[in-house]
């Protein structure tokens, strides 16, 4: 497990997308989302800190990792399949919103139906 003071800069990092997050769904351009929580499944075996919803035709879902810039390679080394969503200490949550959005356009790949 990571040392205490990175918890809790990750947990930071976290609630920030969260926030972002909810207010995407609020404005309604993303249908609902999840956060997996720390010691689950997707956390620790995925790699996966939220999933969201879309609706683009259809019903769409976009798992993603949340990190600081320094852990970017890191993450991408143990989850190559899961995108990395870079998140500074003092980024304002339009960033962070314009960045998840982003997401939803990004390669294929990412995306699950």
């Amino acid at each position: 497990l990571e040392r205490p003071a990175t918890q809790k800069i990750g947990r930071l990092r976290e609630q920030k997308v969260n926030e972002a997050l909810k207010n995407l769904k609020k404005k309604g351009e993303i249908r609902d989302y999840f956060w997996s929580g720390k010691l689950s499944y997707a956390d620790l075996i995925e790699g996966v800190d939220f999933i969201f919803v879309y609706v683009d035709t259809k019903y769409k879902i976009c798992r993603f990792s949340v990190t600081g810039w320094n852990w970017v390679e890191k993450h991408r080394k143990k989850h190559s399949d899961i995108p990395i969503l870079p998140v500074g200490l003092k980024e304002s949550r339009e960033s962070i919103e314009r960045k998840i959005l982003s997401l939803k356009n990004s390669d294929e790949k990412f995306s699950h139906q």
